[in-house]
């Protein structure tokens, strides 16, 4: 029986790289895909393997030649088309990424992260009706998941239904605690619902996980700042300061 030597020794690279991609190692995970490809041209996994390590290293644009050749010998590889998308998406190609998310979809229905990140690519796209119901679909696939719950939740809000993401929200934080991103996005959806209390509980649940966050202690400052200005509208006079500090004082006892 013939054996290939070559198919072999770039299986063996492969097979290497990928250890190497897992620690991290993403310069020597590049080395071993550019061995495999020098045994065998043409293997869609290597090709993949080296687009990958590209990406890791941040040369999304390098990679997405890789990926272009990859789905040149395998057409129907459902996670070639979905890391394609993904360095589209990173490099704010929302458009095109979409369209590989949709083909990765084609080929694997099932797969719930493709429709996570179609519904993140409808989202750039202000395409909101979209994404909403590309997050549902990825629910009923893993309805688990805190992470689709917060995309939901955030999506909603954006359209303006504020309820609904408040509920989705609800369920993302109750689901990952430790979600900064649905922490926020909590926080986020109450402030517009005029809810500055809760929404700086939220902010304050977000820098407890992350304190360096600015994102969360500007909104948050922002939703004490709406506190402030509800308070001094509907205070009687003499009392506006009082109302003020106490209030502030509130949202982060102990610290200054």
């Amino acid at each position: 029986m013939f054996i290939n030597i070559n198919r072999i020794r770039s299986i063996s690279m492969i097979d290497r790289g990928m250890q190497y991609l897992a620690g991290r190692s993403y310069l020597r995970a590049l080395q071993c895909s550019e061995a495999a490809l020098s045994f065998c041209p043409t293997s869609s996994p290597a090709l993949q393997l080296k687009a990958l390590a590209l990406s890791r290293m941040g040369r999304d644009s390098e990679a997405l030649d890789c990926y272009g050749l990859a789905v040149q010998v395998d057409s129907d590889s459902a996670p070639t088309w979905f890391n394609r998308g993904n360095a589209l998406a990173r490099l704010r190609r929302a458009e095109e990424a979409k369209r590989c998310y949709l083909r990765a979809l084609e080929i694997d229905p099932l797969a719930g992260p493709a429709w996570i990140n179609l519904g993140l690519a409808f989202q750039d796209l202000d395409l909101l009706p979209e994404a909403i119901e590309a997050f549902r679909t990825a629910l009923r696939l893993t309805p688990g998941d805190g992470f689709v719950w917060t995309n939901l939740g955030a999506a909603l809000g954006m359209a303006g239904r504020y309820e609904e993401a408040s509920e989705c929200l609800e369920r993302a934080v109750l689901l990952n605690s430790q979600s900064r991103l649905a922490w926020i996005n909590q926080g986020n959806v109450f402030a517009h619902m005029g809810r500055y209390l809760e929404a700086v509980d939220s902010y304050n649940r977000a820098l407890a996980l992350d304190p360096s966050c600015a994102l969360a202690r500007r909104n948050r400052d922002r939703a004490l700042q709406s506190m402030q200005y509800e308070l001094f509208q509907h205070s009687e006079p003499g009392q506006e300061d009082a109302g003020i500090f106490r209030i502030g004082g509130a949202a982060h006892p102990g610290k200054p």
